[in-house]
């Protein structure tokens, strides 16, 4: 079950187990690769077929990938990724102060600005070829200075395509009839039955009822799709947050500057980090993140750095799934002899 948002905002620092910087569209740090992807080559799409990130190693090389360095310092701090372990910091220029708490904003009843706008986030991708136990850590620029913007995060199996932000034509935002009235209706892709390239279903969104038009598409309690402008389309299933407490009194002055999520199991797959801050209430009725407001003026003067590290889980050997088997063999036996003895 999802956490309410009492819950979310129950305490500092705690990890609920339940992006390209900010201000462009969905391009990844890629933890993998230790370095930043902007989008994929045409050789690239072509292999993919569908806009994604490339999770074959084979792959990672300019040939098939546009890098690109908008002034973010990368270090590795220990192992490879051929090794099964292996860990980066990425120190990120730009941070939004409440681009995470605009995706704990919806309202099944319907209301304006649901769900938070993608390109105020920051995105990292990354490949676990084995099942791994995974370390996030981010921290803010804010350290010593009395305020933080609480930098939190989530993560989500599966990948979103490059370029992809809210409302483009494959996936709109707030569809509509094409002629007058110009009732709203249900694009196919809001429905909850749509099914990406990856296997993974589009989440319901209701766009008909809602009062108010949808803000953007991102969740930072659940599922979300999104496309890009070449008509390429996928979505993201969650699997858990962190966040700690923001300052209820409104002046900023005490929030967190680190969260972290540590050793957290994961089968292989592909996954996606969407990370900001949450130093506004999620009741924050403008449409837009809260930089405005923030005391460190404007948005693009936040940073912090982002650690990842992943450990794989060695698989077990044979002969322990032949001795966990005898061991469920006996204890039904004697579950089977106690009921006799019962009877």
């Amino acid at each position: 079950m999802k956490p309410t948002i009492g819950q979310l905002l129950a305490g500092p620092g705690i990890a609920l187990a339940l992006g390209a910087p900010a201000l462009a569209h969905i391009e990844y740090y890629d933890l993998n690769q230790g370095r930043q992807i902007r989008d994929l080559t045409a050789a690239g799409k072509a292999l993919v077929g569908n806009d994604l990130p490339i999770s074959n190693p084979a792959y990672w090389t300019a040939t098939y990938q546009t890098p690109m360095s908008s002034g973010e310092t990368w270090r590795n701090p220990v192992g490879s990724y051929a090794s099964g372990t292996w860990g980066y910091t990425v120190h990120v220029i730009t941070l939004d102060s409440s681009s995470w708490t605009d995706g704990l904003r919806r309202n099944a009843q319907g209301g304006a600005n649901l769900l938070g706008d993608t390109h105020k986030l920051a995105f990292a991708n990354f490949h676990l070829a084995q099942a791994s136990r995974v370390s996030i850590t981010l921290t803010d620029d804010q350290v010593g200075t009395g305020y933080g913007i609480n930098p939190s995060f989530s993560l989500y199996s599966g990948l979103a395509v490059y370029q992809g932000h809210d409302g483009v034509s494959v996936d709109p935002l707030n569809p509509r009839a094409a002629t007058a009235p110009f009732a709203k209706l249900q694009d196919p892709k809001d429905t909850g039955a749509v099914v990406d390239s990856q296997g993974i279903t589009s989440p319901y969104r209701n766009t008909v009822t809602n009062s108010g038009d949808y803000f953007g598409q991102f969740d930072a309690l659940g599922g979300w799709s999104v496309g890009n402008a070449a008509g390429n389309w996928s979505a993201v299933k969650y699997v858990t947050s962190v966040t700690g407490r923001f300052n209820p009194s409104g002046d900023w002055s005490g929030t967190a500057n680190s969260n972290s999520l540590l050793n957290y199991l994961l089968p292989p797959g592909d996954y996606v980090i969407a990370f900001g801050g949450n130093a506004q209430n999620p009741s924050y009725a403008t449409g837009r993140s809260a930089d405005a407001t923030s005391p460190y003026g404007a948005v693009t003067n936040l940073g912090g750095t982002l650690t990842f590290k992943a450990v794989a889980v060695p698989a077990p050997e044979p002969s322990t799934f032949a001795l966990a088997a005898v061991g469920l063999v006996l204890t039904a036996a004697a579950a089977r002899r106690r009921n006799a003895r019962a009877a």
